[in-house]
């Protein structure tokens, strides 16, 4: 028992020094700092169309931001990975309007700021299984690294927005076409969401994944690749809009 012990002991250092060298390493890379960011304006407001389009007679939701959740699951890969641990990002301040149409195309935007982006909260890693115990100053680290320059670039790029499409808006599997504008990039995509009509709200929920390199995002690495974040990354939304009038 005392040499199984003392064993647990020496890896639980060992896993802890190498971090550290890693996480050194990462601090010490040569890569050239981005450019100083330039002032971004604000975009332009949702709600001034989708009050028009309220007032019009059309039948537009909000969304409750109160009850819709979007995560964010970024895994590890390398030789090393098993000193990494998935991350789960949860998206905070989403925003959001639909357009209800019946019978015709419907339309919703989505959109949220990147520094509203929260890492690895320990409710968020319970929800998707993980026991990991991450202190503070390691989540803080995380999420500064994140919305730095050498990944989302928040200052440059400080919103994400998403434009959607839904042919048919009837309860059940449906597809959806969307536009998601991402670090200066937009790409489209299309998605596969469940859509239910629960006590007069409008609830969309699926998953989707993208890859940060077509938005010329560089996956984090350290050590030649040794420990890397995958470069595709998964999305899971779980959204509910709620009748709106202006």
């Amino acid at each position: 028992m005392r040499a199984n012990n003392k064993l647990t002991a020496r890896l639980t250092r060992f896993r802890g020094g190498l971090i550290a060298w890693i996480c050194l390493l990462g601090a010490c890379s040569t890569k050239a700092p981005a450019p100083p960011a330039k002032t971004v304006p604000a975009p332009p407001s949702l709600t001034v169309p989708y009050a028009a389009e309220a007032r019009a007679g059309k039948a537009v939701y909000r969304l409750d931001s109160a009850k819709s959740r979007v995560w964010i699951l970024v895994d590890k890969a390398g030789p090393l990975a098993t000193f990494g641990h998935r991350h789960v990002i949860e998206v905070g301040r989403l925003e959001g309007f639909a357009s209800v149409t019946p019978g015709a195309e419907t339309k919703a935007n989505l959109r949220f700021p990147v520094a509203s982006l929260q890492v690895d909260r320990p409710a968020a890693l319970k929800h998707f299984g993980s026991q990991e115990k991450i202190g503070n100053a390691d989540r803080a680290g995380t999420r500064e690294h994140m919305l730095g320059p050498r990944v989302l670039d928040a200052k440059r790029y400080p919103w994400v927005d998403l434009r959607i499409n839904i042919a048919d808006t009837r309860p059940g599997s449906r597809s959806l076409k969307a536009i998601l504008q991402l670090h200066g990039k937009q790409k489209t995509l299309n998605l596969a969401a469940n859509l239910t009509h629960p006590a007069q709200t409008w609830a969309v929920k699926g998953r989707f994944s993208i890859k940060q390199s077509q938005y010329g995002i560089t996956p984090y690495s350290v050590m030649l690749g040794a420990l890397r974040v995958k470069d595709k990354i998964e999305i899971r939304y779980d959204l509910v809009f709620s009748p709106w009038s202006p």
